[in-house]
């Protein structure tokens, strides 16, 4: 199977494909905006904005298959742009740090082990090793 013929000669897998993938990017799930940041930090309170955001898209992306029975992918992570990377900096923050400061990891595991999304296929994450083995 796929396993097998992904499998590394050290050990893991690895396992490309090429055009059977429905991506479900959205560009605007975002730990900094304007008026708002992911985690507690200025402006205050505001975490509550790209959450609800990430939650949303987190429950409409895994609320369905396709329908062609590709892969599809959720980003269970914040995506960036020049702005956000900008926004980061100004925070001393980086992909890492944001996700870290966030708990995205750690709410996400919780999340799935609650059985809380209907569909998963690939999960994607920042950080992956933050809050160790669960």
């Amino acid at each position: 199977g796929a396993y097998h013929a992904a499998a590394l000669p050290t050990g893991g897998a690895l396992l490309v494909v090429f055009d059977c993938m429905d991506e479900r990017y959205d560009p605007s799930v975002e730990c900094y905006g304007g008026k708002f940041v992911c985690y507690d930090s200025w402006p205050s309170g505001t975490a509550a904005v790209p959450w609800d955001h990430l939650k949303t898209y987190l429950n409409t992306s895994t609320s369905s298959t396709p329908s062609d029975g590709t892969l599809w992918m959720t980003q269970a992570h914040w995506q960036n742009s020049v702005q956000t990377v900008a926004l980061g900096i100004l925070h001393e923050s980086n992909i890492l740090l944001d996700e870290s400061r966030a708990g995205v990891n750690e709410w996400l595991a919780g999340a799935i082990e609650a059985h809380a999304f209907r569909f998963l296929s690939l999960v994607e994450v920042d950080n992956t090793c933050d809050q160790g083995p669960r």
